[in-house]
């Protein structure tokens, strides 16, 4: 015979609730949920969510409160907060707890942008680049430490390895919208013409990975090669055919780099667009102080109008240039200007009307 007493139905609810609260309660709360409650860490924060309860947050394996980088440990659900790099832990006002919350430190990203991109070798140039730090994608702020900085390096090479010593540090300003951003310029004059490249590097703080960047589409300085330019003078400028004479020029060199010990081309030509060339007429002179000069001896055989042309070719660092003719090179060679002495002949040196004679003279 079955004596036991039936418990009523109120009673088996209740203690069904009870033993469901108290296996939750033995339950290991893991990272993320909680009896309803979520918590998610990120490189730089941690966000609540699916509560409307007030929280603290403490730092793991202990009860000493961690505030966030607003200073607030008790927090509101459903809303991130800014953290330092460390592990934590969240407890509800309802004592449901998620734990090991691993806030690491963000990876930033640098975009950077040089300013100016073009030079001219041998010219002074204010040059400097300009990097925007970002978030790391997902992350919804990012915090600097104080005084933090980007160096800035620009080298002479796309791979970063060779620096021009043309470096520093700009600090980074304050941060607006997920970002911020540090500058650097300085005063450069490029010794060589060709390609620069900017780097940038960050060396990484309490809150944030080191991360450096080199090159790119806005990264470069292009210095191109220098334009001289050649003023020249003939001497002389006369001359007369059949007349040996010594007939030389001179060109002043400017607007070039480094020309000094570089040499110009002259050659004499007898039409005003320097294509017949006079021959044995053209030789170099060698460029000192900015000029450069060339002479030898001619016997022109032909009276006319010639023209010098003075040229430079190009190098590394300068354009080429040459000139032709001009103002001050022209050499104009006139007609020979023979003379006459004559002599009567002796004899006869008379003679009689209607009476013929063999007359004569001597040149």
């Amino acid at each position: 015979m079955d004596t036991t007493i039936p418990r009523p139905r109120r009673a088996r609810r209740l203690g069904l609730a009870v033993a469901i609260a108290l296996f939750a309660m033995l339950l290991p709360a893991t990272a993320g949920v909680a009896l309803g409650h979520t918590a998610k860490a990120d490189c730089d924060s941690i966000t609540l969510a699916n509560s409307s309860l007030n929280a603290t947050i403490y730092v793991h394996g202990t009860n000493t409160p961690a505030p966030d980088l607003a200073g607030n440990s008790t927090v509101a659900g459903n809303n991130t907060y800014p953290m330092a790099p460390g592990d934590y832990k969240v407890v509800w006002t309802d004592g449901t707890t998620v734990d090991n919350l691993v806030v690491g430190k963000c990876t930033p990203t640098i975009a950077t942008v040089a300013n100016p991109s073009t030079g001219t070798v041998g010219v002074a140039m204010t040059v400097g680049d300009k990097a925007t730090l970002s978030a790391a994608t997902g992350s919804n702020v990012v915090a600097f430490v104080s005084g933090s900085s980007v160096t800035f390096t620009l080298y002479s090479d796309s791979g970063c390895k060779t620096s021009t010593g043309v470096t520093g540090s700009g600090t980074i300003g304050a941060i607006s919208n997920g970002t911020a951003s540090a500058s650097y310029s300085t005063s450069w004059t490029p010794s060589a013409a060709g390609t620069y490249t900017w780097g940038a590097s960050f060396a990484g703080d309490t809150y944030n990975n080191s991360y450096s960047a080199c090159g790119g589409a806005n990264e470069t300085v292009t210095v191109g090669q220098a334009s001289p330019s050649i003023a020249t003078v003939a001497n002389p400028s006369t001359g007369t055919v059949g007349v040996t004479m010594t007939v030389g020029d001179t060109a002043t060199v400017s607007g070039g780099y480094n020309l000094n010990g570089k040499s110009v081309s002259f050659a004499l030509y007898s039409d005003s667009g320097c294509s017949n060339a006079v021959s044995g007429v053209s030789g170099s002179g060698t460029i000192s102080g900015g000029s450069a000069s060339y002479s030898t001896s001619w016997t022109p055989s032909t009276n006319g109008t010639y023209y010098w042309k003075a040229s430079y070719a190009a190098d590394t660092n300068n354009k080429g240039y040459s000139a032709c003719g001009g103002a001050n090179e022209i050499v104009t060679v006139g007609q020979a200007s023979p003379s006459i002495t004559t002599v009567a002949s002796a004899n006869p040196s008379t003679g009689t009307v209607g009476v013929t004679m063999t007359v004569g003279d001597t040149a």
